[in-house]
């Protein structure tokens, strides 16, 4: 079982390291390191801790070709939500519609900047909203976080370690049994 607020907490981490590692991330990432130590599952500050460790013993620029190649042309592995069941077809506008309300429902703004189902976003979201909102776009795209895990575990990318983090402590917060899995 899992608080609220550390899940908010796995939330935010997550939404912040999922983001493109520009100078700005870089800088950041030493605070990161402290929170991510305020975890209380030993577990998932392990698995955040892989990414940290493959963050740091990888040169800036390499990583962010890995980024580039693994979300921004890896059609199957970009990290919006919506893609995998609507690609650009105009079901997939009334999805983000979808998504735009619920944010907007929880009091949440929203720029134009990013696409509502963009990953980092809805994490940022779940990291602050109240759970009711939060779950009804965990319920709706669970699939799409578990299937975005499962690819980045067979590409052995480091940041299957972030999405394992998440689904798992979704797992521990929702009282199931959390299933470990391949790292």
């Amino acid at each position: 079982m899992m608080e609220y607020q550390q899940l908010q907490s796995v939330f935010h981490h997550a939404s912040a390291l999922l983001t493109y590692p520009h100078s700005d991330w870089w800088e950041e990432l030493g605070t990161y390191q402290e929170s991510i130590n305020s975890l209380t599952n030993e577990r998932i500050k392990n698995l955040f801790q892989a990414f940290m460790d493959d963050c740091q013993k990888t040169d800036q620029q390499e990583l962010m070709e890995r980024y580039v190649y693994t979300f921004d042309f890896g059609k199957q592995t970009n990290l919006y939500v919506t893609y995998g069941n609507s690609g650009e077809r105009r079901e997939r506008g009334l999805e983000l519609l979808a998504l735009k309300n619920i944010y907007k429902r929880a009091g949440f703004n929203v720029t134009d900047i990013e696409l509502p189902d963009y990953l980092p976003l809805i994490l940022e979201f779940a990291s602050v909203a109240d759970w009711e909102f939060v779950e009804e776009i965990i319920t709706k795209y669970a699939d799409a976080f578990n299937e975005l895990e499962q690819k980045l575990i067979k590409q052995q990318s480091s940041y299957r370690y972030l999405l394992i983090a998440v689904n798992e402590s979704l797992a521990l917060y929702q009282k199931d049994l959390p299933v470990e899995r391949g790292v």
